[in-house]
Protein backbone atom coordinates (compact mmCIF):
# COMPACT_ATOMS: atom_id res chain seq x y z
CA UNK A 1 0.00 0.00 0.00
CA UNK A 2 1.74 3.67 -1.25
CA UNK A 3 1.59 6.19 1.75
CA UNK A 4 -0.15 9.34 0.83
CA UNK A 5 2.75 11.89 0.12
CA UNK A 6 2.77 14.93 2.56
CA UNK A 7 4.94 18.09 0.25
CA UNK A 8 7.43 19.88 2.85
CA UNK A 9 10.16 22.14 2.79
CA UNK A 10 13.11 22.91 4.40
CA UNK A 11 13.75 25.79 6.83
CA UNK A 12 15.95 27.78 9.00
CA UNK A 13 15.85 27.08 12.45
CA UNK A 14 14.81 30.84 13.23
CA UNK A 15 13.86 32.92 16.05
CA UNK A 16 10.13 33.34 17.12
CA UNK A 17 9.97 36.45 14.38
CA UNK A 18 10.90 33.95 11.80
CA UNK A 19 8.33 31.36 12.85
CA UNK A 20 5.29 34.10 13.44
CA UNK A 21 5.76 35.00 9.81
CA UNK A 22 6.15 31.63 8.39
CA UNK A 23 2.33 30.84 10.06
CA UNK A 24 1.36 34.44 8.53
CA UNK A 25 1.95 32.51 5.25
CA UNK A 26 -0.17 29.81 5.82
CA UNK A 27 2.63 27.58 6.69
CA UNK A 28 3.49 25.44 9.81
CA UNK A 29 6.75 25.18 11.08
CA UNK A 30 7.97 21.32 11.61
CA UNK A 31 10.72 19.37 12.91
CA UNK A 32 11.46 15.46 11.45
CA UNK A 33 13.31 13.15 13.82
CA UNK A 34 13.81 9.84 14.49
CA UNK A 35 15.36 6.37 13.19
CA UNK A 36 18.74 7.23 11.02
CA UNK A 37 17.50 10.42 11.06
CA UNK A 38 19.13 14.01 12.22
CA UNK A 39 16.59 16.98 13.24
CA UNK A 40 15.67 18.68 10.42
CA UNK A 41 13.70 21.55 10.65
CA UNK A 42 11.17 21.94 7.69
CA UNK A 43 7.58 23.85 7.39
CA UNK A 44 4.60 22.23 5.63
CA UNK A 45 1.38 24.25 4.14
CA UNK A 46 -1.18 24.42 6.98
CA UNK A 47 -4.20 23.51 3.99
CA UNK A 48 -2.59 21.04 2.91
CA UNK A 49 -1.68 18.92 6.44
CA UNK A 50 -5.34 19.77 7.09
CA UNK A 51 -6.47 18.28 4.06
CA UNK A 52 -4.05 14.95 4.62
CA UNK A 53 -5.14 14.61 8.17
CA UNK A 54 -8.84 14.81 7.45
CA UNK A 55 -8.59 12.47 4.49
CA UNK A 56 -6.28 10.10 6.30
CA UNK A 57 -6.39 10.25 9.72
CA UNK A 58 -3.68 11.14 12.69
CA UNK A 59 -2.32 7.93 12.69
CA UNK A 60 -1.52 7.20 9.21
CA UNK A 61 2.18 6.72 7.68
CA UNK A 62 3.38 9.80 4.95
CA UNK A 63 6.16 9.60 2.69
CA UNK A 64 7.63 13.21 2.71
CA UNK A 65 10.69 13.87 0.29
CA UNK A 66 13.49 16.03 2.58
CA UNK A 67 17.50 16.24 1.65
CA UNK A 68 16.63 13.88 -1.78
CA UNK A 69 15.61 11.34 0.15
CA UNK A 70 12.16 10.01 0.85
CA UNK A 71 11.16 9.65 4.33
CA UNK A 72 8.06 7.85 5.92
CA UNK A 73 7.34 9.34 8.92
CA UNK A 74 4.27 9.55 11.68
CA UNK A 75 2.85 12.59 13.42
CA UNK A 76 4.46 12.61 16.88
CA UNK A 77 2.97 15.48 17.90
CA UNK A 78 0.06 18.48 16.76
CA UNK A 79 0.21 21.65 18.54
CA UNK A 80 -2.83 23.58 18.56
CA UNK A 81 -3.54 27.29 19.83
CA UNK A 82 -5.82 27.14 22.31
CA UNK A 83 -7.08 30.35 21.52
CA UNK A 84 -7.39 30.32 17.57
CA UNK A 85 -7.55 26.34 17.92
CA UNK A 86 -5.06 26.39 14.72
CA UNK A 87 -2.48 24.27 14.73
CA UNK A 88 1.15 25.83 15.43
CA UNK A 89 4.00 23.52 15.07
CA UNK A 90 4.42 19.38 14.37
CA UNK A 91 6.51 16.97 15.19
CA UNK A 92 6.93 14.44 12.82
CA UNK A 93 8.88 10.87 13.48
CA UNK A 94 11.30 8.85 11.34
CA UNK A 95 10.24 5.28 11.11
CA UNK A 96 10.44 1.94 9.10
CA UNK A 97 8.40 -1.35 9.03
CA UNK A 98 10.43 -2.23 12.29
CA UNK A 99 9.74 0.92 14.44
CA UNK A 100 7.37 0.30 17.21
CA UNK A 101 5.34 3.16 18.60
CA UNK A 102 3.47 4.19 21.63
CA UNK A 103 0.29 5.74 20.46
CA UNK A 104 -3.67 6.74 21.45
CA UNK A 105 -6.00 5.01 19.17
CA UNK A 106 -9.59 6.01 19.23
CA UNK A 107 -12.40 3.52 19.78
CA UNK A 108 -15.07 3.69 17.61
CA UNK A 109 -18.89 1.98 18.20
CA UNK A 110 -20.88 0.11 15.44
CA UNK A 111 -24.41 -1.15 15.82
CA UNK A 112 -27.05 -0.43 17.20
CA UNK A 113 -26.98 -2.87 20.74
CA UNK A 114 -30.34 -5.12 21.53
CA UNK A 115 -30.32 -3.66 25.05
CA UNK A 116 -30.26 -0.11 24.06
CA UNK A 117 -33.58 -0.82 21.75
CA UNK A 118 -35.44 -2.42 24.85
CA UNK A 119 -34.42 0.62 26.95
CA UNK A 120 -31.20 0.58 28.12
CA UNK A 121 -28.23 3.08 27.97
CA UNK A 122 -25.00 2.22 26.49
CA UNK A 123 -22.06 3.48 28.30
CA UNK A 124 -18.66 4.44 26.07
CA UNK A 125 -16.17 3.79 28.64
CA UNK A 126 -12.58 4.01 27.24
CA UNK A 127 -12.99 6.37 24.08
CA UNK A 128 -9.40 6.10 23.39
CA UNK A 129 -6.64 2.54 24.07
CA UNK A 130 -3.10 2.99 24.13
CA UNK A 131 -1.49 0.58 22.52
CA UNK A 132 1.97 -0.23 21.58
CA UNK A 133 2.20 -1.24 17.91
CA UNK A 134 4.74 -1.58 14.48
CA UNK A 135 4.25 1.57 12.59
CA UNK A 136 2.57 -0.14 9.74
CA UNK A 137 0.12 -1.66 12.06
CA UNK A 138 -1.44 1.80 14.04
CA UNK A 139 -5.28 1.16 12.87
CA UNK A 140 -6.41 5.02 12.55
CA UNK A 141 -9.51 3.75 14.92
CA UNK A 142 -11.21 0.56 16.66
CA UNK A 143 -14.08 -0.77 15.69
CA UNK A 144 -16.07 -2.51 18.35
CA UNK A 145 -19.32 -4.27 17.07
CA UNK A 146 -22.02 -3.74 20.12
CA UNK A 147 -24.87 -4.59 18.10
CA UNK A 148 -25.36 -8.16 20.11
CA UNK A 149 -24.86 -6.51 23.58
CA UNK A 150 -27.83 -6.61 26.08
CA UNK A 151 -28.47 -5.11 28.90
CA UNK A 152 -25.91 -5.89 31.66
CA UNK A 153 -23.48 -7.10 28.55
CA UNK A 154 -20.05 -5.53 28.60
CA UNK A 155 -17.08 -5.56 26.72
CA UNK A 156 -13.74 -6.13 28.26
CA UNK A 157 -10.13 -5.34 27.07
CA UNK A 158 -9.20 -8.51 27.48
CA UNK A 159 -11.50 -10.04 24.44
CA UNK A 160 -10.75 -7.81 21.78
CA UNK A 161 -7.04 -8.20 22.14
CA UNK A 162 -6.65 -11.70 20.46
CA UNK A 163 -8.01 -9.35 17.25
CA UNK A 164 -4.89 -7.27 16.87
CA UNK A 165 -1.52 -8.16 16.09
CA UNK A 166 -0.39 -5.13 18.50
CA UNK A 167 -0.30 -4.29 22.22
CA UNK A 168 -3.08 -3.25 23.94
CA UNK A 169 -2.11 -1.22 27.05
CA UNK A 170 -4.64 -1.76 29.52
CA UNK A 171 -5.60 -3.97 31.92
CA UNK A 172 -7.53 -7.11 30.19
CA UNK A 173 -10.26 -6.42 33.17
CA UNK A 174 -10.92 -2.92 32.15
CA UNK A 175 -14.17 -2.67 30.33
CA UNK A 176 -14.86 -0.42 27.41
CA UNK A 177 -18.44 -0.57 26.48
CA UNK A 178 -20.99 -1.59 28.77
CA UNK A 179 -25.07 -1.59 28.67
CA UNK A 180 -26.69 0.17 31.66
CA UNK A 181 -30.43 -0.91 32.72
CA UNK A 182 -33.00 2.01 31.73
CA UNK A 183 -33.33 4.75 34.02
CA UNK A 184 -36.01 3.92 36.68
CA UNK A 185 -38.00 7.40 38.69
CA UNK A 186 -39.34 6.67 41.61
CA UNK A 187 -43.07 7.36 41.57
CA UNK A 188 -45.21 7.49 44.45
CA UNK A 189 -48.13 4.43 43.89
CA UNK A 190 -51.80 4.81 44.65
CA UNK A 191 -52.81 1.76 46.83
CA UNK A 192 -56.63 3.14 47.20
CA UNK A 193 -56.25 2.71 50.55
CA UNK A 194 -56.78 5.60 52.91
CA UNK A 195 -54.67 6.38 55.72
CA UNK A 196 -55.31 6.38 59.27
CA UNK A 197 -53.88 8.72 61.93
CA UNK A 198 -51.30 7.26 64.36
CA UNK A 199 -53.07 9.92 67.09
CA UNK A 200 -56.01 8.92 69.06
CA UNK A 201 -58.43 11.45 69.53
CA UNK A 202 -58.81 12.89 73.32
CA UNK A 203 -61.82 11.57 75.12
CA UNK A 204 -64.13 14.47 75.61
CA UNK A 205 -63.84 15.54 79.46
Amino acid sequence: MLEPVLNVQERLAGKRSVLTKLRNEGFIPAIIYGKNVSSIPVAVAENELQKQIREHGRNTIFQIEVQRQKQKVLIRELQIDKVTNKMIHVDFMAVDEDTEVDTTVPVHLVGEAVGAREGGIVQHLLHELEISAKAEEIPEKIDIDISQLDIGDTILVEQIAPNYPFKINHAGTEPIVTILPPETSEVETDTGEESTGTQEENPEE
